[in-house]
């Protein structure tokens, strides 16, 4: 089968995300996959996007581009699409044709039309209620939704609000604990820079060392490390050396719809506990140290620092939301469509 994604992450980076994994699995059971980046602009020669250009480099010829002069929320304003000049595609569009294609991200909206196939599923990794937008893109997001065969949603919220909607929470990368039994008591936060720096700060006043894996450090702070990012493949080892995974999101709307993000695998499969602020009622797992306070969060980061890790609770929570079990899901949704 003659698969296409269309997606914002490119193929080459290593701060994998979900759509990697289902490229992936596709690839491994044979389909021919193509990928498609949406819409690369020149923010990309920006210092914390280092990551990216160095993906784009990496996979210039692996994969295909959309090419945007304009800076990507200019594509979503009626009027800069007329005065600007359409994106650059560096593909012919007349000359692809697929059989199905998966598009994640609203702003895939804005480009889906231009490729050819039969079959569309737009993968919704986030509850579309809360995006603030401030153009069309809740127009071109219901027409791109119309049309297709399965929306496959990370949330249980947005899976219940479309007819052909299927719950597809995210999967565990990694199948088993990395269990190291000397840890430093310090803690942990791997992913993008979408947190609460005021909180962040206040978590570092507290005397809470905090190892940071991300793009770039949000400030300068005598407790926090910055580590950078580094291939998913290394991650799991190096979050081990540590005892406490933090979640420190705000909590506004978004939160509330909140369920479990990929760094909390990442954490769980390194042998941390794991700390989370939210208060999304979707949660119901034991291995997730809830709170909706932020003095809580501290207090429950420094005691954790000093409690044992049960491995096998965590194993088995590894084992079902693993990897084979979520391509078990999509194969079964792929059937029901083609």
């Amino acid at each position: 089968m003659r698969i296409v994604i269309l997606t914002s992450h490119l193929l080459e980076s290593d701060k994998k995300v979900n759509i990697h994994y289902i490229y992936e699995g596709l690839v491994n059971d044979g389909h021919s996959v193509r990928w498609i980046t949406y819409p690369l602009s020149i923010s990309i020669f920006r210092k914390h996007n280092r990551y990216k250009l160095k993906a784009l480099i990496k996979g210039f010829f692996r994969q295909l581009h959309v090419i945007s002069l304009i800076p990507p929320y200019a594509i979503r304003n009626i009027f800069f699409r007329k005065i600007f000049s359409i994106p650059i595609y560096f593909f012919s569009t007349k000359r692809l044709s697929f059989d199905l294609m998966i598009s994640e991200g609203y702003q895939s909206a804005y480009f889906f039309e231009k490729i050819k196939f039969k079959k569309l599923i737009y993968r919704m990794s986030d509850d579309e209620g809360y995006l603030n937008f401030f153009s069309d893109e809740s127009e071109q997001l219901t027409k791109m939704i119309d049309k297709t065969s399965q929306v496959w949603s990370v949330l249980l919220s947005s899976s219940r609000k479309y007819k052909n909607s299927i719950y597809l929470p995210n999967p565990s990368y990694f199948s088993e604990v990395y269990s190291r039994k000397e840890k430093l008591k310090e803690a942990v936060y791997a992913g993008s820079n979408k947190f609460d720096n005021t909180f962040l700060k206040q978590l570092l006043d507290s005397g809470i060392v905090i190892n940071l894996f991300s793009e770039k450090p949000p400030f300068f702070h005598e407790n926090l490390i910055f580590h950078g990012l580094v291939n998913k493949s290394d991650l799991q080892k190096q979050l081990s050396l540590f005892k406490v995974g933090l979640i420190p999101f705000d909590i506004d709307q978004k939160n509330t719809h909140m369920e479990i993000p990929l760094k909390t695998y990442d954490y769980l499969s390194a042998g941390l506990h794991v700390v989370m602020l939210s208060s999304s009622s979707s949660i119901k797992t034991e291995v997730i140290h809830l709170t909706d306070d932020k003095e809580n969060f501290i207090e429950k980061v420094k005691r954790l620092m000093n409690e044992d890790i049960d491995f096998d609770k965590y194993n088995e929570f590894l084992k079902l939301n693993s990897m084979e079990k979520f391509f078990q899901k999509i194969n079964n949704n792929l059937r029901e469509i083609l």
